[in-house]
């Protein structure tokens, strides 16, 4: 294939091509509709690249090659990142500034540090933008509504996230990323405190949630 040759109907190699294209099916099959630990999960990963994944490597299934899936998710992702869709409106980036700032101290990945303090901080905004966070409860994870206060709506919500987030393998407090209560203080003064969104955090708010993240 490499000098741009056809590869002919039952050759060796053609069959050969089959023959892998089938195991990595039963693999992908075995690995997508059976619960497996994440220990197991690395194992058939292993056999599905033949490249033995660190024990960090962390698989949420259905694992998937289809690539309009993957192309959809670009396409998202960019149409969420290029600012267009915040056109007319405010946006909430706060919780971004908070994870950078734990970054910079920590030298930890911006993954780890937001989802270290996303949920106490959604917890702390939540009342200034209820609705929303309902919204996402009941449109993201299938929070059933029924004889619910909208408050039991959005906190069962955040539950089923921090779930999510430690299932996948995430921290969910900056004590396992190295903070301690003596560097709180410098974090709050080196967290960025961005106008628009639910609420304008000032210094003390960004303590309280910092601490609430420990």
């Amino acid at each position: 294939m490499t000098n741009q040759t056809y590869i002919t109907e039952n050759t060796e190699l053609h069959l050969y091509m089959h023959k892998m294209a089938e195991r990595a099916r039963k693999i992908t099959m075995k690995m997508n509709n059976k619960y497996h630990c994440q220990k197991k999960v690395r194992q058939l990963f292993f056999k599905l690249t033949q490249e033995q994944p660190d024990s960090t490597f962390s698989l949420f299934p259905p694992f998937t090659t289809d690539y309009t899936a993957r192309s959809n998710i670009m396409w998202i992702a960019t149409w969420a990142l290029n600012t267009l869709v915040a056109k007319g409106k405010t946006t909430d980036w706060e919780v971004h500034m908070l994870g950078q700032a734990v970054g910079a101290h920590t030298n930890a990945t911006h993954g780890m540090t937001l989802s270290a303090v996303s949920i106490p901080y959604y917890k702390y905004i939540m009342p200034y933008g209820l609705d929303k966070f309902v919204r996402y409860a009941v449109n993201v994870w299938g929070v059933d509504e029924k004889d619910k206060s909208k408050e039991e709506i959005a906190l069962e919500g955040l539950e089923s996230m921090k779930n999510w987030l430690k299932q996948i393998g995430l921290v969910l407090n900056l004590t396992d990323l190295g903070v301690t209560k003596d560097m709180i203080e410098n974090i709050a003064d080196s967290t960025l405190i961005m106008e628009g969104g639910y609420k304008v955090l000032d210094r003390q708010d960004i303590i309280s949630i910092l601490k609430a993240s420990l």
